[in-house]
């Protein structure tokens, strides 16, 4: 695991690198490149790996052991192809302290292309290291509904836009974990979330086209909600966080100050915390930046 400078998170930790996506300024994709494409052995010249067939790949490498180049290691020997690196899966138990790490900022662990032994082996480092709380964040959140996550494990999935929001976080919603959030980042258009958060939390009152009326279950999951949720509804957890931030580079598209206010507005309305990771002030992009006043940097509170 590395030490890293995302401010929503203590570590990284990329037991599974590699992507299919193919987004257009993937960072990762970038940073793998740059640092494997030049050292890429052939298959067979890398000791201890195996093969797997998932859909869509003809084939995929899982490493045992660490592939040397000069006497060092390369963290990314076959560049953005999927890549398992199984050596790294004691990694988050020798950290005793708690902290909060980032599974897979390397690719996305519940691609389509990725095999379930590989998401069932990270679950299982996820379930042993309790000590430690684990984020995912994927653009295929309906891979989420095929596996039970720990009481440790929070969920999100990437949102830059309505339309992403409207497709990926109904199949957030229908997955269970303690926390599920979305990463509007980078933010690439207004987003409006007032189908998928609490309704009424900040009046004190239950809305008015709410049938249950406050203190009641959802007939869905028998949790209790302050104002209950309509026997109807397929969101009835809704959800529990928010993180969001501008495009980041040279070539950084631009978002609009209203599209962030809009959506700590719809946090602050409905009780969820918000993350605001980084945006542009007067041209220049800024980590962490003061919103009215106050650096937004929100998390939820999670019971044990």
């Amino acid at each position: 695991m590395n030490r890293t400078k995302i401010d929503w998170c203590d570590y990284t930790f990329n037991p599974v690198t590699g992507c299919l996506h193919e987004c257009k300024y993937c960072y990762a994709e970038k940073i793998a490149n740059r640092f494997g494409l030049a050292f890429a052995p052939r298959l067979d010249e890398v000791d201890g790996c195996k093969y797997d067939s998932p859909v869509g790949m003809d084939t995929m490498l899982e490493l045992n052991k660490p592939y040397y180049k000069s006497g060092r290691i390369q963290p990314y020997p076959m560049a953005f192809l999927p890549t398992f690196h199984r050596y790294h899966l004691d990694e988050p138990a020798k950290i005793k302290q708690p902290q909060k790490v980032f599974v897979c900022s390397m690719g996305d662990l519940f691609g389509d292309w990725v095999p379930s032994t590989w998401i069932c082996d990270v679950l299982n480092v996820v379930e042993f290291c309790l000590q430690h709380t684990f984020l995912f964040l994927t653009k295929n959140p309906k891979r989420y509904q095929e596996f039970e996550f720990p009481a440790n494990a929070w969920i999100g999935t990437s949102v830059e836009n309505q339309q992403a929001a409207d497709e990926r976080i109904p199949l957030l919603l229908q997955a269970q974990a303690a926390v599920r959030f979305i990463s509007a980042e980078p933010l690439l258009g207004p987003i409006d979330l007032s189908q998928y958060l609490p309704k009424g939390m900040e009046t004190g009152d239950p809305p008015e086209d709410d049938p249950l009326g406050p203190d009641v279950a959802c007939p869905e999951c028998e949790a209790i909600h302050e104002f209950g949720a309509a026997e109807n509804d397929p969101y009835c957890e809704r959800l529990n966080w928010i993180i969001c931030g501008t495009e980041s580079g040279p070539k950084r598209r631009p978002a609009m100050s209203e599209w962030i206010i809009s959506l700590r507005d719809q946090c602050q309305t409905t009780g969820v915390p918000f993350f605001l990771k980084q945006m542009d002030v007067a041209g220049k992009l800024v980590k962490m930046p003061e919103l009215d006043g106050k650096v937004w940097s929100e998390f939820p509170e999670v019971t044990p």
